[in-house]
């Protein structure tokens, strides 16, 4: 099941809601992937700031990049729950819509 969360507005609490709704369906679905696309995901869960790559950088690799390296930038929130975090300092602008597509893919066929 892939649950987007989104906004066209900052301040209206969407980043509150996703979090709150990845914890609520960590505990009782089983275990869930929360995909920060923002960067304010680590502040609301009580996480300390990332310090490397992320979803961002992902993004703006291109397609050289495969799929599976998502996995290896997740981050455990706790034992049902691994948050992709946006990364630091992460490129702005330029998204790709065929890499947005392959996220959300990718996202849909994460167990």
């Amino acid at each position: 099941m892939l649950i987007a969360c989104w906004s066209p507005k900052g301040g209206c609490g969407t980043t509150v809601v996703s979090a709150a709704l990845a914890l609520v369906l960590a505990a009782s679905e089983g275990p869930a992937l929360l995909a920060d696309l923002d960067g304010d995901i680590p502040a609301v869960l009580g996480l300390p700031d990332p310090t490397g790559p992320g979803l961002t950088h992902w993004l703006h690799a291109g397609p050289d990049v495969p799929d599976d390296a998502l996995a290896r930038l997740e981050v455990e929130v706790r034992r049902d729950l691994r948050l992709l975090p946006a990364g630091a300092d992460g490129p702005a602008g330029g998204d790709d819509p065929a890499r947005a597509q392959a996220l959300a893919v990718a996202l849909a066929a994460d167990r």
